[in-house]
């Protein structure tokens, strides 16, 4: 679809589709669909899929996915990033992602963020390791695509996830871009 022919964006779509539709996917009795995040910043939303074989993942996406996003007329680009291999405190799971936390459940749930990062030279090995010693870091994951790594984030507010962003990925010699979505629902 060229520029001229593209629907174009209202603040009420923008609003209040993106979190309607990351609850609409993450809800999906599909197994395959880890987790739906509705995001703050330049992507919108932000779609964890695993499968047993790549047909199952295409499968996947073109079920549970597209088909949910093509009724939406202001989604105009998709795309898809391999993991190759994660570490973290959680593992790459619904249970993971959907876990209760203590107390009323919405009030304690942390601070949840994505940082999509370019790194110097991608070595999950040792990036990993300097990254898990901060105990906010939940999990590290090696992409392919535009970023080389996912590296997801809980902190009890804002100021502690400015310090994680700050310290150990931004300050980090390792990193040449990073760029950070907080997850405003799930």
């Amino acid at each position: 679809m060229d520029e001229a022919t593209r629907p174009r964006l209202t603040a009420k779509m923008t609003t209040t589709d993106t979190p309607r539709l990351a609850t609409r996917i993450s809800t999906t009795s599909d197994s395959n669909v880890v987790f739906a995040h509705a995001l703050v910043g330049p992507s919108d939303l932000l779609v964890g899929v695993k499968g047993g074989s790549p047909a199952a993942l295409v499968k996947t996406i073109q079920t549970k996915i597209r088909k949910n996003v093509d009724r939406l007329s202001f989604v105009h680009r998709i795309q898809s990033h391999i993991v190759i291999s994660s570490e973290g405190r959680i593992d790459f799971s619904k249970e993971a992602f959907h876990r209760q936390f203590s107390g009323d459940g919405k009030a304690n749930r942390p601070m949840r963020a994505w940082i999509l990062a370019t790194a110097a030279e991608p070595n999950l090995r040792t990036l990993t390791k300097s990254l898990r010693k901060n105990p906010q870091i939940m999990m590290i994951a090696l992409v392919l695509g535009r970023y080389d790594y996912f590296i997801f984030v809980e902190a009890e507010d804002m100021k502690a996830m400015q310090a994680v962003v700050d310290k150990c990925v931004r300050g980090s010699e390792d990193f040449v871009t990073t760029d950070t979505r907080i997850v405003m629902q799930e």
